[in-house]
């Protein structure tokens, strides 16, 4: 059931996530499901793959993005210590799987993407092309640049000119800036009101955090 529903959701060119591979009872085995059976773009998570030769395999194979959490899994006691996390990533970065840094739950674990990242960059877990790097590819998987919006017509400058995060990230400010004003046209000119703008976006899927 939840195989079609996600099917569908890829059809209708929706960014798809699923939480698996975080705990000892959602292992590698859990990933390697999750990549057979649902093919989401994204796994939020997804550590215990880096013990998996197979589950890395898969992820490269079917261009799964990871979205990691340092803090989350050091409180949540996923791994014991940042060293163990750092041993994740050179595991990941060694086979070619795609990941990004993350929040988790910035509310509940007193952080940002900011505090994150210094984590990783402060004990030399990666380094600051490394951390670029990973900005990339959370822009790339991002699944507003999915839908048919304003964002989503900021891409063909990144593709045509060659990726600039600069450039793109201007662009998607300025294009954020303009929805924000008055009302804003869909792709067909028809004009949406603020509570319209409102349902939409709440039916939108959820951004990387």
């Amino acid at each position: 059931a939840y195989a079609e529903l996600f099917a569908r959701a890829r059809g209708a060119g929706l960014g798809t996530t699923i939480h698996t591979g975080e705990t000892a009872e959602t292992g590698s085995e859990g990933v390697i499901a999750v990549v057979e059976r649902l093919r989401p773009h994204r796994i939020g998570h997804g550590i215990a793959a880096a013990g998996s030769e197979e589950a890395m395999r898969k992820l490269v194979e079917n261009d799964v993005v990871l979205e990691l959490c340092p803090t989350s899994n050091l409180r949540t006691h996923a791994v014991d210590d940042l060293e163990e996390f750092g041993h994740v990533i050179e595991r990941f970065r060694d086979a070619g799987v795609r990941f990004t840094i993350n929040t988790d739950g910035p509310y509940l674990l007193g952080t940002t993407l900011r505090d994150e990242f210094d984590l990783l960059l402060r004990h030399g877990i990666m380094s600051g092309a490394e951390a670029r790097s990973c900005l990339e590819t959370a822009r790339a998987a991002s699944s507003c640049v999915r839908l048919n919006s304003p964002m989503r017509r900021c891409m063909p400058l990144a593709s045509s000119r060659g990726f600039n995060s600069s450039r793109w990230m201007f662009s998607i400010r300025a294009r954020a800036r303009a929805c924000s004003s008055g009302t804003s046209r869909t792709s067909t000119g028809t004009s949406l009101s603020p509570a319209s703008r409102a349902a939409r976006k709440r039916r939108s899927p959820a951004m990387i955090s």
